[in-house]
Order: C-alpha cells, then structure tokens, then sequence
C-alpha cells in the first residue's frame, strides 16, 4: 500500500548553497516532470529526525475516489496522510509506530522543537529534538482531489508541518 501525504504539506528545505526555506510538497511538481527530475532532486535535502537527508524517491498520484485521508490534529499543527502512513505515536507509557489510521486522541506525536533565535543559536537541523504533543482529534475523510506524494528519505523518516513521520516502508527506531 502507498504511504502518501497531500501536496500542501511543508517540509524544511535546504538547497544546494545551504539557504533554508518551507515548501510544500507541490514545489516538487517541476522536477518530477522534468527529463532530469532525479538530478534536479538531489540538489535538495529534506529535515528529518536526525538532521538533513537526501530525498530517495518522490512519487505522485492521485487517490483512488474512495480512498480515505486522515487529518490528524495537535495544538501545534496537524497533518493529513493515507492510513497507511506510519508516525511515530506516545501511547499511554508506550512508544509505538503506527499507521495513522490507528491514531486516536490521547496519543501523543512527536513536534519539531525548533532552536531559539539569537546569534548562538544552532542552524535548523544541527541540534534535532522533538517533543510530544497530544491529538486532539483524527479525522477521516475522502474527497481530496490534489496529488499526494509518497516520499523517501535516506533516514527513512520526514518533518512535515512540524510534525515527524515515516516515509514509506521505512523501518526505524524512535528517537530517545
């Protein structure tokens, strides 16, 4: 099954001069229907949960007309992904990686805790750590006509609207 986020996702960018800048996923449009869209690609690292990683795979669809999306929300953002995208989950004592089709409010996710602002601040992905917020709700729901994306990363795990996710089939072990 596909492990798909919806284009208005944003993700941290790092480009190949090292500038830094939010994007949503729909900036990959260009390089996927480019000639040279994997050579365009590796000039971009994504933040994930140990720092910056190359992008292993980007790619692009549309949802079958039932298949559902789930909107999970925290107070500091919320995400929307195919069920059968995994995030990593606080669960009572437990830490778990689960798809998001079995999150529940009451869980907790895991939120880029971004560094402070001032001149000994450390660079955005030098200094990674995250912190859990509770769901305050998960949503289910079918409709959504935009691509969505199955992304890849080297680490195997992405920040997306702050929020830190999986990416497809990715095998990982949660940050302590």
């Amino acid at each position: 099954m596909y492990s798909c986020l919806i284009q208005d996702s944003v993700v941290y960018i790092r480009d190949s001069s090292g500038a830094v800048s939010e994007q949503t996923l729909a900036m990959l449009e260009p390089m996927l229907d480019a000639d040279d869209g994997v050579q365009q690609l590796s000039k971009y690292q994504v933040l994930c949960r140990t720092g910056w990683t190359q992008f292993g795979a980007v790619l692009r669809r549309k949802l079958w007309e039932v298949e559902p999306l789930y909107q999970i929300k925290t107070r500091s953002g919320q995400v929307s992904l195919t069920g059968q995208h995994t995030l990593p989950v606080r669960r009572g004592m437990e830490e778990l990686v689960v798809p998001a089709s079995a999150v529940r409010a009451g869980d907790s996710l895991l939120v880029l805790d971004k560094p402070k602002l001032g001149k000994k601040a450390p660079p955005l992905g030098e200094q990674m750590a995250f912190r859990p917020y509770g769901v305050l709700e998960s949503r289910k729901y079918t409709g959504y006509e935009g691509n969505v994306y199955q992304v890849d990363t080297e680490d195997g795990t992405l920040v997306v609207n702050g929020l830190l996710v999986s990416c497809s089939g990715s095998s990982w072990e949660l940050p302590k």
